[in-house]
């Protein structure tokens, strides 16, 4: 009966075959339940009754075993089983009215929740696999896309040989191993590296050498010869290589000593933000980008975030020339935008889950904006007043059909269709298309997918650079990678490849058409996969004439690609450094020019539609909107908030939206207010998901609302507030920061309420200015002593202080000081 069922799925190329003797005995009972359920629907009969649990073992109909689920027939109400109905595949297109009942009954069960779902948003590649039109539970069940995946990439010309096409096959077939990354610049992280490098890590140490095959161990399937080493294809990201996967790790931390403090070193290290996990390959973009201290870098699409973290530590560096010009912290930009709200929430949450630190969070800006739409920005130069349009450096890291991640995703090449990346590559090209217009003159745009197909990688390289030069000419080129990261073992871009449809779609399209016409004729021949073929084109005439789904022009290889010099990108097989599957390719825009987008058909079907009310996220507003919040600022801190000038620092203060403008109008405070960078206007059209830094918080004190300062703002604050500074001498703010840190490691807080430094301990010179303070927020400030001002000790304001609260009986550090800020503060005091 099963088979049956999945004939009938397969459409008329399978179905036509149950006229044959050979399978009258596939035709059961099954399929004929279904055929002549499908008939009565179609005659307006009583549809399918809703399941019973039948109990006992008394006679008559319905009899069965206690506590098993039944269906009842639709014929003659005997007991029959039937698939459940969310379950049933795509209708045969027979010529018995099967098809258009069984369709009726697929969308009569689909639930209103369902329906709902549809309306919002859903990202690229999860719109282009739904649209592929697969009934996958077959499509897998039948290894199809195995098949197909095999026979295309051999006719692109990937490798030459023979034995290094079945390498990369059985790299393939091997799980992804566990990788990851130390900060560049974290002083922690020298720690981290030095443990990683001690003979701790060391499989077998005790053992001789001679006991090698005794030392190796089984881990989840795989034979473990190393703990961890360095990546050595890459040392410039810092990078290192676990010698197990990630089930293998998780699976010998119970067994294997070493693996169990790695995964535990791992998980504090994220927690710290010493450390990311991140793939390989998915490293290399940024490196590629060549980001410095001071850079304005736009991320287009960001999420899951590990690389938007890897530009922050770029653009915060040190200064790299100690003797040259600095270029101040305050240039540093990194815009991480996203389309899909739940990823860019996602992305938002991984920054803040790996505990960045201050410096980086307040060059982010996450937005939430198709990335063909965002707008061009305008930025000043904080020395000269200069202005100039464009981001320092563009990354488009475009979603793609994601076929070089099949190691961490075997579900992929279960799955697998040339479809996807057909569909994708528009809203590819109109992605990178806008990268080249944000791109300031002088800059450097990285375009990147995690795909080995040339409908998405070459042809949308190809793609740009002829708008770009066509419509100024020689004002965008692509940089040879060849001197990047040279310890790589990497693959040249394809200057020839070729384009195929799976037939199986092509020809439903060609019979809805109005004309039926032939298939072409096929100058490479066809591709079977067991009925399932691939159709390949010649050029775009050809697609467009035979229906072809997703067919345009630019997915073909232009005339003059040989003059392009696409072997300059970059091609990262699986097999070469024992990573996935990844693309680069590196754009140097010489002259301004704004391509022309024009977009394709498709790219408005892939989007989604987002209706109102069904974001997950709040987008932020600017804070001048709100009056009511800025006169308490004004009055509590006395902020010089102009609302008249462009430099304002009210301009760089955004206010979470929580959808409450009608609220604020009577009253309502926003519970939030945040510092972006100074790189961030609040003119700018994109939706906001989160600007810099927390900068103050709502409070309530004796029914009385006021704003306390976020710690991690004091320090870019404190220079712009002229009300509620305490100075305290460096040996009471010592004892303040020890006893925090005590109550931090025993978990104990006692609230605003309790002290760090009790009233009656603090020297006259502090209780004087203490008395003048009302009870509330304030930022606590170390003095200098005579010794240290008649030394010269360079000790910025900055440096020496914290939030912190005046309670009844003394002084307190606020809640938001982390026990890493409070330790260094401690150490520079």
């Amino acid at each position: 009966r099963k088979t049956a069922f999945e004939v009938v799925a397969q459409g008329p190329s399978l179905a036509d075959g149950l006229n044959d003797s050979s399978q009258e005995d596939v035709e059961d009972d099954g399929l004929a339940q279904m055929k002549a359920y499908a008939r009565l629907l179609a005659r307006g009969d009583k549809p399918l009754k809703t399941r019973k649990r039948i109990r006992g073992d008394g006679g008559g109909q319905g009899k069965q075993n206690s506590g098993q689920t039944q269906r009842l027939g639709p014929v003659t109400g005997k007991n029959q089983a039937w698939p459940p109905r969310q379950a049933w595949p795509p209708a045969p297109q027979d010529s018995n009215g099967c098809a258009e009942a069984v369709e009726n009954i697929v969308d009569d069960s689909t639930s209103k929740k369902e329906k709902r779902k549809k309306k919002t948003s859903t990202n690229a590649l999860r719109r282009a696999q739904q649209d592929a039109s697969v009934d996958l539970r077959l499509w897998k069940k039948f290894d199809f896309g195995n098949q197909l995946f095999e026979a295309y990439y051999r006719k692109q010309n990937l490798l030459h040989t023979t034995p290094e096409w079945e390498e990369m096959l059985e790299c393939l077939r091997s799980p992804l191993p566990v990788t990851f990354r130390l900060h560049e610049h974290d002083p922690l992280a020298e720690c981290y590296m030095e443990l990683l490098t001690s003979d701790h890590f060391v499989l077998g140490q005790q053992a001789s050498n001679e006991d090698s095959n005794e030392r190796a161990v089984e881990v989840g399937g795989q034979r473990l010869e190393y703990i961890v080493e360095p990546a050595f294809c890459i040392p410039e990201a810092r990078a290192w290589q676990v010698g197990t996967h990630r089930e293998g790790l998780r699976r010998g931390s119970r067994t294997v000593p070493q693996l169990a403090d790695l995964a535990e070193l791992l998980r504090t290290g994220c927690r710290e933000g010493v450390l990311a996990r991140q793939e390989l390959v998915s490293m290399l973009p940024v490196l590629a980008l060549d980001c410095r201290r001071g850079h304005r870098v736009l991320d287009m699409c960001a999420s899951p975030g590990s690389k938007t973290m890897q530009l922050l530590e770029k653009v915060t560096g040190p200064r790299e020339d100690p003797f040259g010009e600095d270029v101040p912290l305050s240039e540093a930009l990194v815009v991480a935008n996203d389309a899909n709200p739940q990823r860019a929430a996602l992305l938002n949450d991984t920054v803040s889950r790996h505990n960045r630190s201050a410096i980086e969070r307040g060059a982010l800006v996450v937005s939430c904006n198709y990335g063909e739409e965002l707008p061009i920005p305008l930025f000043r130069n904080a020395a000269s007043g200069a202005t100039h349009e464009g981001y320092d450096r563009v990354l488009a890291d475009v979603p793609c059909s994601g076929d070089g991640t099949i190691r961490k995703a075997a579900d992929i090449l279960r799955r697998w269709t040339p479809e996807v990346a057909n569909q994708l590559h528009s809203i590819q090209l109109e992605i990178g298309l806008r990268g080249i217009a944000l791109l300031a003159v002088g800059g450097t745009m990285v375009y990147s997918t995690c795909s080995l197909n040339p409908a998405e990688n070459e042809s949308v390289v190809a793609e740009i650079l002829r708008r770009c030069n066509e419509e100024v000419e020689e004002s965008v080129s692509l940089l040879d990678m060849s001197d990047v990261l040279p310890s790589l073992d990497r693959s040249p871009g394809l200057s020839a490849w070729h384009i195929a449809g799976l037939d199986e779609f092509d020809s439903r399209h060609r019979a809805t058409a109005k004309v039926n016409i032939a298939a072409p004729a096929d100058p490479y021949g066809a591709d079977e996969a067991d009925g399932v073929q691939l159709r390949w084109y010649s050029s775009s005439e050809e697609a467009v004439k035979y229906g072809m789904r997703h067919a345009c022009k630019s997915l073909f290889p232009p005339a003059n690609a040989q003059s392009l010099k696409l072997e300059r990108c970059l091609r990262i097989l699986p097999h070469q450094n024992d990573t996935g599957g990844f693309f680069v390719a590196a754009f140097v825009k010489h002259k301004a020019v704004r391509p022309t987008s024009a977009k394709l058909e498709s790219v408005s079907t892939i989007h989604g539609v987002l209706s109102k009310g069904q974001s997950p996220i709040q987008f932020l507003e600017p804070l001048r909107t709100c009056a009511k919040a800025i006169n308490v600022l004004r009055k509590q801190w006395g902020m010089p908030l102009a609302v008249a000038s462009e430099s304002s620092l009210l301009q760089r203060l955004w206010m979470d939206g929580g959808g409450m403008p009608k609220l604020r109008s009577h009253g309502t405070l926003p519970e939030r207010i945040y510092l972006s960078p100074s790189g961030l206007s609040a003119d700018t059209s994109m939706k906001v998901v989160a600007a810099g830094l927390n900068a103050f918080r709502l409070e309530s004190i004796d029914g009385e609302w006021c704003y306390a300062m976020h710690n991690d703002a004091v320090p870019r604050l404190c220079t712009a507030i002229e009300r509620g500074i305490v100075s305290v001498s460096a040996k009471e703010m010592k004892t303040m920061l020890q006893r925090r840190l005590e109550r931090l490691e025993n978990a104990s807080d006692t609230g605003p309420v309790g002290a760090d430094l009790l009233a009656e301990e603090a020297s006259e010179k502090t209780r004087a200015v203490f008395d003048k303070c009302p009870q509330g927020p304030l930022v606590l400030r170390a003095r200098l002593s005579v010794s240290a001002r008649d030394r010269g000790v360079a000790l910025q304001l900055p440096d020496r202080v914290v939030a912190g609260w005046k309670t009844t009986s003394g002084l307190k550090i606020d809640p938001s000081a982390t026990a890493r800020q409070l330790s260094d503060l401690f150490h520079r005091l």
